[in-house]
């Protein structure tokens, strides 16, 4: 979170937020995801690392053109088929580990 370009963060005893702009980045083993991590949009990227945020939308205005149906139909195959498949089941729900950057603990603790 950021307020006119100042870090900051919600602090509440039923919501908290990470303060800062930050990045998702993932990894994967053999095409199936293996794990997230929370960090600031300015970390560098990990070995093996993907960075999944990007930047759509700036001042109002779409930077890429539209994609197609199919395009994003098969996108989604194959984001659905890098799940685990434990991840998969609906009736036993299994979340794919997130950790957290030292550096945006460091963050939090620096400001709470």
């Amino acid at each position: 979170m950021e307020i006119d370009g100042i870090t900051t963060m919600k602090q509440s005893s039923q919501k908290a937020t990470y303060p800062g702009r930050k990045q998702v980045f993932r990894t994967y083993n053999e095409g199936i995801i293996k794990g997230d991590r929370l960090g600031l949009a300015t970390v560098s990227i990990e070995r093996a690392e993907t960075p999944l945020l990007q930047l759509v939308m700036k001042e109002g205005k779409s930077l890429f053109q539209p994609e197609s149906l199919e395009t994003i139909r098969q996108r989604t195959q194959r984001s659905v088929e890098s799940l685990p498949s434990a991840t998969r089941h609906l009736s036993q729900l299994t979340s794919i580990e997130v950790k957290i950057s030292n550096e945006l603990e460091s963050l939090c603790q620096s400001l709470g």
